[in-house]
């Protein structure tokens, strides 16, 4: 690896500080929120907080209903972030009637979906992370069957995923994804779903925030960079409802493009290797579009 590439490895580990709120910055729409009133939440033995952050921007179509699957939530102890990209349609609206429910929300220009996710990072008051996008919505008991999952071995998990429901506009079951973390294979392609799963922080105290340069296969990089000592799990079981159509299968192409740059700059794979992957994955994907 060329020292320039190495350089860029050190800053995306570079430390960040935790924060109650977002610093100001100029042509913010607005915030809010039960930070706002002064109401913090935080862990208790046996009941770590998770935070769970949603990015959205133009999103009024289905947010009520993603904002719903959290509050209702069976865990009671969840902190709310929503991190708005200063959408123009209703969002705004939506997420204010939810107010008293949300903990924090934010609203402004963003340099897209990983500089989003990295301010809720920042933000985030929990010992565990999850991102659950603004047109996905979790199952009634998926943050309860995560905390039950990880049991007495929480301590010595840094990220935990499931299954998830692919479904469409119309809410009709697609298919079913998500497969265990080995490395071998992960290395060669990413089979997790990112939607939902549990992130614990120390794992970005560790190997840094989202690199804000790609576009949309930055969690599939930054799990590359944890490498092999991510010790991950996978619960055999149904969390969260995905619709299709997010930004990985909108830009499809340009996903696996990233991820073939991700292969080679972090897991070190080898450029032939990694193109043979990419060109298989590419003729895999017009073959099922054919399919279906």
């Amino acid at each position: 690896m060329n020292g320039k590439s190495e350089n860029k490895s050190i800053e995306q580990r570079e430390t960040f500080e935790t924060m109650s709120f977002s610093p100001e910055v100029k042509g913010r729409q607005g915030e809010g929120g039960l930070r706002m009133q002064k109401c913090f939440k935080k862990s208790f033995d046996g009941k770590p907080l998770v935070t769970v952050i949603t990015v959205v921007f133009n999103g009024d179509a289905y947010l009520e209903d993603t904002i719903k699957s959290v509050i209702n939530q069976t865990y009671d102890n969840i902190e709310y972030i929503i991190i708005d990209g200063g959408s123009t349609d209703r969002t705004i609206s939506i997420i204010k009637a939810y107010e008293d429910k949300i903990d924090y929300w934010l609203s402004e220009r963003d340099n897209g979906i990983y500089n989003a996710f990295n301010k809720g990072i920042r933000l985030a008051q929990g010992e565990w992370i999850s991102f659950l996008g603004a047109d996905d919505t979790y199952l009634e008991s998926a943050i309860m069957d995560y905390i039950k999952c990880l049991g007495n071995d929480s301590d010595k998990i840094n990220y935990i995923s499931s299954k998830g429901e692919l479904v469409d506009v119309h809410n009709r079951t697609i298919r079913i994804i998500g497969k265990p973390w080995l490395w071998k294979e992960f290395r060669s392609q990413m089979k997790l779903i990112h939607v939902g799963s549990l992130h614990n922080k120390k794992l970005f105290d560790r190997v840094g925030l989202y690199n804000e340069k790609y576009r949309v296969a930055g969690d599939y990089e930054l799990l590359l960079r944890a490498k092999s000592d991510l010790n991950a799990i996978f619960m055999d079981k149904v969390t969260v409802k995905i619709m299709i159509g997010g930004v990985s299968h909108e830009f499809s192409g340009l996903a696996y493009k990233e991820a073939l740059i991700a292969k080679i700059d972090t897991a070190k794979r080898m450029v032939f290797i990694c193109y043979v992957e990419y060109i298989r994955d590419i003729l895999k994907s017009f073959i099922l579009q054919k399919i279906r």
